[in-house]
């Protein structure tokens, strides 16, 4: 709602007994008629021309809950997350083994933010820098290639004499088909987040990938420690071992594929190869310890005690999806964002029947996260960068679902319990859903349970900053208003009295008659399409007339508090008759609007 710009005039003189008729921009974008009548005997009738016309329907965000209780749900509105391409062959990018590392990579400044710089290398050449594969134009292509088992492409220090000895000396498995795309899957959740290009090439004579993937036959260390074992090299401008990833013999015929914690493995060293580090050591600083989990960077060694989920067998790992929060952020740092992945209107919705536990990211549009089909109570936060707690059936996680920084979510369903929302700095469409739920609007002009189908039990509904709309299931839902805090509409099936801080209340359906009270502010109301009765309380009014509005009563309209008549939704004409307790207002279609003067002389 914008500020009222209506010039408040007194034209109900008593003493007059015609229609004064004033015309201007409403608050609500209506048609403003302010008449009025003197306190006499009835006897003047004004005639206004009348219309037939039905476009009174006042259309917001697209949606009608005016004259009737339905309104549009999100479906259409919404696609599903885009789907990438595997990446392509392009022979063109490999390069030569041994030569020209010194022109793949650059430098760029450390950010000075902890949680960036806790997961990045410092340069041998600077130490205030971290070093990045710059990738080749166009695109910002990084190439990547299989190791060749039949090619001993590993004649350098680090790996005849070095750690990677073991390697070099004990053979190399070959990736199966199934194996080589589980790969290229884990390298497409680096191309969602970063604007790079990766393109697979064949090592073939000397040519290679900058990253490079093997499978050793050699453990790679104590077994006894984890039952995964992986090493790879970060981004190097000198040796060319730099990117390259090895998974150890236990790996020969494992299944690397999403939700296994080999696939977890996977991201974790593609993640070094692409110049992060881990957050507890080697990277520019220490990350703070209470984010040094792998639900908030998979480069961290720490698991929180339900990473996870069922028993014998069954049993897996639910941090295996995605990149987390502090990845993509450091990630995204280095080597810029990619804001084509899901920039259209995305519909983000979840299986409430495997545990799970992941980072969003999404380049732009009017977006939605859906937890409808979810039954247990849900803590979300739209807030970017921020955590949200998502429960399963005997899973009981905390802080398993990242939005990651600059992810800008406009609109979230609840799931089927209660559950606490909170909002963004954007104009979000917060519904609950079933459940006694706690909704948080924010800054913008946040939009309360207005999707008819998921609104139910008894909310607390906070607005925040904005000029935020309210739709109750009943009037025991509360809304909670600060003084300043924009111009605010509460739309109610039943009975209501506007609370505190809240300018205008609007009726709708047909439940039955409704009381509607206004408070002490400079109120709008209307009543719902039966027979209401309305109160204006303190302030300045405005009360709607309108095609389908049953036959109102306006119990203390008073034009010298500057109480006014609306005409709205489209509405041109109207009959006006003066009575003996005020005035009458009479539609084309039996609806009307009665005054009773509040003070008559």
């Amino acid at each position: 709602m914008m500020e009222k710009q209506v010039q408040r005039k007194n034209i109900f003189a008593r003493s007059s007994a015609r229609a004064k008729i004033a015309f201007s921009a409403s608050p609500l974008g209506f048609l403003l008629a302010a008449c009025g009548g003197g306190g006499g005997d009835g006897a003047g009738t004004t005639s206004i021309s009348t219309t037939t016309s039905n476009n009174f329907v006042h259309n917001l965000n697209g949606l009608n809950a005016f004259v009737t209780e339905s309104a549009s749900d999100f479906t259409g509105r919404y696609s599903a997350s885009d789907q990438l391409s595997s990446p392509a062959l392009d022979q063109s990018k490999s390069e030569n083994y041994l030569s020209g590392y010194d022109n793949k990579t650059a430098l760029t400044a450390l950010s000075g933010q902890n949680e960036i710089d806790s997961l990045l290398f410092t340069s041998y050449q600077d130490s205030s820098k971290t070093e990045y594969w710059q990738g080749a134009d166009p695109g910002n292509k990084i190439s990547f290639s299989f190791v060749n088992t039949n090619l001993l492409l590993l004649d350098e220090t680090a790996y005849v004499s070095g750690g990677g000895s073991g390697i070099y000396n004990n053979g190399f498995h070959e990736f199966s088909d199934t194996q080589k795309d589980s790969v290229r899957t884990a390298l497409l959740e680096f191309k969602k987040v970063i604007n790079v290009e990766f393109v697979e090439v064949a090592e073939e004579n000397d040519q290679v990938g900058t990253i490079r993937f093997g499978i050793s036959q050699d453990d790679l260390g104590d077994t006894s420690v984890s039952s995964t074992v992986a090493i790879a090299w970060g981004v190097d401008s000198y040796w060319s071992v730099g990117g390259d990833v090895w998974l150890d013999t236990n790996h020969d015929d494992a299944d690397l594929g999403k939700g296994t914690y080999e696939f977890l493995t996977l991201i974790h060293e593609i993640g070094h190869a692409m110049g992060l580090g881990h957050p507890h050591i080697g990277g520019a600083q220490t990350l703070q310890p209470e984010l040094d989990f792998i639900n908030y960077t998979v480069m961290s060694y720490e698991e929180p005690d339900w990473a996870y989920f069922g028993s014998g067998s069954d049993r897996y790992i639910t941090i295996s999806d995605s990149l987390m929060v502090y990845d993509i952020q450091a990630l995204q740092y280095i080597y810029g964002a990619n804001n084509d992945y899901n920039s259209g209107n995305t519909k983000y919705e979840f299986d409430p029947t495997k545990p799970n536990s992941l980072t969003i990211w999404d380049g732009g549009g009017e977006d939605l996260l859906d937890f409808s089909n979810f039954n247990y109570r849900c803590d979300i936060d739209l807030n970017d960068g921020a955590y949200s707690t998502i429960k399963y059936a005997a899973w009981n996680p905390d802080d398993n679902f990242g939005i990651a920084f600059n992810t800008f979510i406009e609109n979230v369903l609840g799931s089927q319990s209660s559950d606490t929302i909170i909002g963004n700095e954007l104009d979000n469409e917060i519904s609950g859903n079933n459940g006694n739920d706690t909704l948080y609007g924010g800054a913008g002009n946040d939009i309360f349970d207005w999707d008819e189908g998921s609104r139910d039990g008894v909310d607390t509904m906070h607005g925040g900053t904005g000029n935020d709309i309210y739709v109750l299931s009943s009037a025991s839902d509360i809304v909670i208003e600060l003084a300043g805090e924009g111009a605010d509409t509460v739309y109610t099936p039943t009975s209501y009295s506007a609370p505190s801080n809240v300018e205008n209340v609007f009726g709708f359906g047909n439940r039955g008659s409704l009381t509607i009270k206004g408070n002490n502010l400079d109120n709008v109301l209307r009543g719902s399409e039966l027979n209401d009765i309305i109160e204006g309380g303190g302030g300045a009014d405005d009360f709607l007339l309108y095609v389908g509005m049953g036959n109102d009563k306006v119990t203390d309209f008073n034009s010298d508090e500057g109480d006014e008549v609306l005409l709205a939704y489209g509405l041109s004409g109207y009959q006006f008759a003066n009575t003996s307790t005020g005035a009458m207002y009479s539609l084309e279609d039996g609806s009307s609007l009665e005054l009773v003067y509040e003070f008559i002389a």
